[in-house]
């Protein structure tokens, strides 16, 4: 069975992918070029024989992202191999045959480079006098000219392109009538050729067995005492630094491949799915040209001179320790903080100006929770910038508070305050959904505001008892120093504040806000009186469908943010119950919660239909007139009901 399924309908827009994919480009152009400067001159000459692979690595990777991002920008149509440009290929008259040739070439290129990469650093280290100096020019012909040829055959299949279309609808009946229109180029009619011929491709398979081969002899050599233990070390940290600069780019390629074979083998058709799936590709060459510049010593020295002479000229340091520093974190708090900021602005002009009269009576819980999630930002990012010591809960503030004299107790105070407040605020967002819909003539209209008074008042002395029993510092430095003896000897300076020495009291304070509960309970009771609307037939199944998208729309404003939560959370409970300390993944954590109110705007303006319209009809008035005009009428009557 075809299903089509949509639930935004700005993701599903061209409109959506090539202002993501612009942007994307143009984030990522500048640091290409750098990546590209970092190789050419900043490569050390021990490391001279891997130049050229690796620069051609960022070559072909740079290419690949320009070509997605800015001369082709293809709008997909899966699961069938059709669609059409947005690029300015396609504004100068480029064949959509040629610029699918184009893409798959330069993929192609992308994975032998890959290859050719670990190739050199065999050669180098164990088959420099082998058979294999050789063999080994042939071979890098051979794979060059199998990436420009293996789609030679579906380039020259293409099929008649209305026959092809009308097949195609046919076992695709969800598919948008707009597949038929002269400018959806269908490539293929048949999905699996396209993978067989892709098959004679085996660039990625010899990757692996040059890795395999690589790790192998030195296996070999640690046996046989070839080299020397440090000797051994240097090069083993080199080849795990190569490792992860391939990796960490191919999740970009991965998730999306991974979602395109669902899709083709569920017959399941979403556009906002493929175009979050195409711009997730397009990272590819930025994600791999960050990790090359973070993973290799050289490189980011280089650019940290730049950003921080002073700093860097004073201390030896290696790549890991700049993540223990508090020059990262507090650099990248204010970076963080700095994004965030119009984002968070347009937010709430959206929410006070741009919401519909029919959700007048969630505005106010709607901007409640953004204000909540802003000043958190704002706190974490600038005001405090807390330097936290996990497992233990003791730090020290990077923030403005600091430098006013504002006690650390004090900043601790504030912050849990507000991460309460956040929760308190998402409670009230989904207890007004109930008031409003099912619960006006019910004896909670008379139990809600001293409801909301309580959860606040809560909110603002959960946290007393940890305020009022703060340990004394040299005692309680003492103490968690032996437990902890990983811990760093700075921990002793009076700057660094202990908070307590039992952290599972912390723990049972926090049970006292009881918000996350409340906020579950108010949603399946939204649910369940839904299903109890449509099984009494009280609401059409017209406004029950369109009260459900609201719904989802603010369950998703609040579950993508809370990743943001979740996964620091989840790492500083395995810390602390492990006695694991990591300076890098401490200031890591803390970022990530940092993005909590950034992450949360963005859902939020893309989530709700009368945001986004308004942010796109002033970067794009002309093309919002001419294709979303009606939709966003006949969006207006529907929500008559609301």
């Amino acid at each position: 069975m075809c299903r089509n399924v949509s639930f935004f309908h700005f993701l599903d827009t061209p409109q959506f992918l090539s202002t993501t994919m612009y942007i994307i480009c143009l984030i990522g152009l500048p640091i290409h070029v750098i990546g590209a400067i970092c190789i050419i001159f900043k490569t050390p000459s021990q490391m001279n024989s891997m130049k050229w692979p690796m620069l051609n690595l960022q070559l072909w990777s740079a290419s690949l992202d320009f070509s997605f991002g800015f001369l082709i920008v293809p709008f997909m149509y899966q699961p069938v191999l059709a669609g059409y440009s947005l690029g300015i290929l396609n504004g100068i008259g480029v064949p959509a045959r040629d610029m699918y040739y184009l893409a798959v070439v330069q993929i192609a290129g992308v994975i032998v480079s890959v290859a050719y990469l670990f190739e050199t650093r065999f050669f180098i280290l164990y088959a420099r006098e082998t058979f294999w100096k050789y063999l080994r020019r042939p071979w890098i012909l051979i794979n060059y000219t199998i990436a420009v040829t293996y789609m030679i055959p579906t380039y020259l299949a293409v099929p008649d392109q209305k026959t092809g279309k009308e097949y195609q609808f046919g076992r695709y009946p969800c598919l948008p009538k707009e597949v038929y229109e002269d400018k959806v180029f269908l490539l293929s009619t048949w999905s699996a050729g396209v993978a067989y011929n892709m098959c004679v491709n085996t660039a990625g398979q010899q990757t692996l067995l040059f890795v395999g081969l690589i790790f192998w002899n030195m296996k070999k050599s640690m046996k046989e005492a070839k080299w020397s233990k440090k000797t051994m070390s240097m090069h083993r940290m080199f080849f795990k630094t190569l490792i992860l600069q391939v990796t960490i780019p191919l999740i970009t390629v991965m998730g999306p491949l991974i979602m395109n074979i669902f899709l083709i083998y569920n017959s399941y058709y979403n556009q906002g799915a493929n175009n979050i799936s195409i711009c997730l590709m397009a990272t590819h060459g930025l994600v791999s040209s960050l990790a090359m510049i973070y993973l290799h010593k050289s490189y980011w020295v280089f650019i940290l001179q730049i950003l921080f002479p002073k700093w860097v000229t004073c201390q030896n340091v290696s790549f890991f320790h700049f993540l223990d520093t508090p020059q990262f974190l507090s650099t990248t708090m204010y970076i963080i903080c700095l994004i965030g900021l119009p984002i968070h602005v347009i937010g709430a002009i959206c929410i006070i100006f741009k919401t519909p009269s029919q959700m007048n009576s969630m505005k106010w819980p709607m901007l409640n929770l953004h204000l909540w999630s802003a000043s958190l930002d704002f706190s974490f990012g600038f005001l405090i910038v807390p330097f936290m010591y996990q497992p233990v809960l003791a730090g020290y503030s990077l923030g403005i508070l600091n430098e006013l004299g504002v006690p650390m107790k004090d900043m601790f105070y504030l912050a849990v305050i507000q991460i309460g407040g956040v929760m308190v605020a998402v409670t009230i967002l989904f207890e007004t959904r109930f008031f409003i819909l099912y619960a006006r003539e019910t004896f909670w209209k008379h139990l809600r505001r001293p409801w909301l008074v309580l959860n606040y008042l809560i909110c603002l002395v959960y946290f007393l008892p940890t305020y009022l029993a703060v340990p004394d510092q040299k005692t309680g430095k003492e103490y968690q120093f032996g437990r902890y003896p990983c811990l760093p000897i700075e921990v002793y300076e009076d700057k660094v504040f202990l908070l307590t020495t039992w952290s599972t009291g912390v723990g049972y304070n926090s049970l006292l806000n009881t918000t996350p509960q409340q906020t579950l309970i108010f949603i399946l009771l939204i649910y369940w009186n839904m299903k109890k609307a449509m099984s009494g037939v009280k609401m059409s199944k017209k406004t029950i469908d369109l009260h459900r998208r609201f719904m989802r729309s603010l369950v998703l404003q609040i579950t993508i943010p809370v990743v943001t939560v979740v996964l620091p959370q989840i790492y500083n409970t395995v810390a602390t119950f492990n006695s694991y300390y990591n300076q890098g993944l401490n200031n890591i954590s803390i970022c990530i919660m940092t993005t909590h109110g950034l992450v949360s705007s963005i859902s939020m303006i893309y989530l709700h239909k009368s945001y986004w319209e308004a942010i796109h009809h002033s970067f794009c008035p002309r093309k919002f007139l001419v294709d979303d005009t009606a939709l966003f009428t006949k969006s207006i009557i529907q929500m008559k009901h609301f």
